[in-house]
């Protein structure tokens, strides 16, 4: 909405980065185990290195976002004192990264199950819903209608992928592990 409003956002939102490097790495070093598994029809063992992964990234990136949440007035001052204003919008953007973490690597799992069309068709409904929410937000609610549209597609893309996983392959991320 302003060049203000774009210069917090994007301070506030910097620290879902390093969540993200962390969600690619563990989904790179699986998609071959998860690949191959899948070929030879050991569902179980797919279902199993899923949960798995999907611990990890709870583990690793759970206590991260929770941290950068509490502490996100003190750390957004690191790039600015005016920008410790902004903790809010890390707040909201952390918490949708921390349940999105819930879901693990279900994009990669859904692509190596053969279901790379609704990976695609995920995305651009997710897209599409926070464009659509940052044109309704934003001119009200600036840069915290920008993180509530990023958040709700975050957690939107997620759940479809989620329900549409357990649906076709009766896979999930949920075990006695996460």
């Amino acid at each position: 909405s302003s060049p203000v409003e774009t210069a917090i956002y994007g301070v506030a939102s910097r620290f879902l980065v390093v969540g993200q490097l962390t969600n690619s790495a563990i989904g790179l070093a699986a998609q071959p185990q998860v690949a191959s598994l899948n070929a030879a029809e050991q569902h179980d063992a797919v279902k199993g290195v899923y949960r798995t992964t999907t611990t990890w990234i709870i583990l690793v990136n759970g206590p991260l976002y929770l941290i950068l949440a509490i502490f996100s007035p003190l750390l957004l001052r690191l790039f600015n004192p005016e920008y410790s204003s902004a903790w809010p919008i890390t707040v909201v953007l952390c918490a949708a990264a921390y349940i999105g973490n819930g879901s693990g690597m279900v994009d990669v799992m859904l692509s190596m199950t053969g279901r790379t069309r609704w990976t695609l068709a995920n995305s651009l409904g997710a897209l599409a819903l926070q464009v659509g929410l940052d044109i309704v937000l934003i001119p009200s609610a600036g840069a915290m209608g920008a993180a509530i549209g990023w958040a709700v597609s975050i957690i939107a893309i997620n759940a479809m992928s989620v329900a549409q996983l357990a649906w076709s392959d009766g896979i999930h991320p949920f075990g006695a592990e996460t």
